[in-house]
């Protein structure tokens, strides 16, 4: 597959992702166009001549913003009283895990397409499978909304 190809759809998916999977509650969904921002950039620095820093570089921020957007969620949860509380925290440290391992091995050979690929669907997949059962339990508690709790 053509490389120019492959990253338009990738950054097709990533925008896609980012409308469609909106959760409905403001901040996470910002949080979510962060992390799917910093999956952008590992897309488009595939591409330059300085790929494997930038590539780096962009994991790196990938890796920093879901450590704390994770733990805004799991503190949600636990604010709720949300009962997958564990099983949730299990994906996102299944995730920080996986980038560490990416890491690891992007050090030691190109990774690049492939980390871009797992990391984009491992977001979609979660979000929509994951993140959205805690948002309809939220909802069904009718409990404070993100910005009423801060």
């Amino acid at each position: 597959m053509n490389g120019r190809f492959a990253e338009r759809r990738m950054n097709k998916a990533l925008s896609e992702g980012a409308r469609n999977f909106a959760l409905g509650i403001h901040e996470i969904d910002e949080e979510h166009q962060v992390l799917f921002d910093c999956l952008d950039a590992i897309v488009y620095s595939q591409n330059t001549s300085f790929r494997d820093s930038q590539v780096f570089e962009s994991l790196e921020r990938l890796t920093d913003y879901s450590r704390t957007h994770f733990r805004v969620e799991e503190c949600l949860m636990r604010m709720f009283d949300y009962p997958d509380l564990e099983a949730h925290r299990n994906e996102h440290s299944y995730f920080i895990d996986s980038l560490g391992l990416l890491r690891t091995k992007l050090l030691s050979e190109d990774t690049s397409p492939a980390l871009a690929t797992f990391l984009t669907e491992w977001l979609l997949k979660h979000i929509k499978e994951v993140d959205s059962k805690y948002v309809d339990f939220f909802r069904l508690q009718q409990g404070p909304t993100i910005a009423s709790i801060a």
